[in-house]
């Protein structure tokens, strides 16, 4: 049994839990909690989080082309900001679009990061 303040965003396709919530989300004032119960492949992933992230104002800095393949982790100081890039696919990725000065990993013919398989590569944009 489901609360019915409780949005039931995905269910069970199979299994012994078929047809019962799998993500569900409960909207609290002005925020609002999801709670997943399942692990989500990347198809699951890449149609779940626009939805969740949309809302929070949450946008990702990646290229469409990188967005559910690269791992981006941003750290930041007084003046910059440094996005470290991991892809742990078997496929390179190019980042074209992607600013900033590269400061670890290489260039395609475009001027712009790519990522080989298992590369990393860190760039440092100026804070806004």
């Amino acid at each position: 049994m489901t609360d019915p303040e409780v949005e039931v965003l995905a269910h069970y396709r199979s299994g012994a839990y078929t047809g019962r919530p799998a993500v569900t989300r409960r909207t609290v004032g002005g925020g609002s909690a999801t709670y997943v119960s399942t692990r989500l492949g990347r198809e699951g992933l890449t149609g779940l989080l626009p939805d969740l992230l949309a809302p929070a104002g949450v946008v990702s800095e990646l290229p469409d082309s990188a967005k559910g393949v690269v791992e981006l982790t941003v750290r930041r100081n007084a003046d910059s900001r440094y996005l470290f890039l991991v892809n742990r696919t078997d496929d390179t990725v190019p980042l074209t679009g992607l600013s900033g000065e590269l400061l670890v990993g290489s260039t395609g013919d475009d001027g712009f990061p790519v990522l080989s398989p298992g590369d990393v590569a860190v760039v440092r944009r100026p804070v806004r």
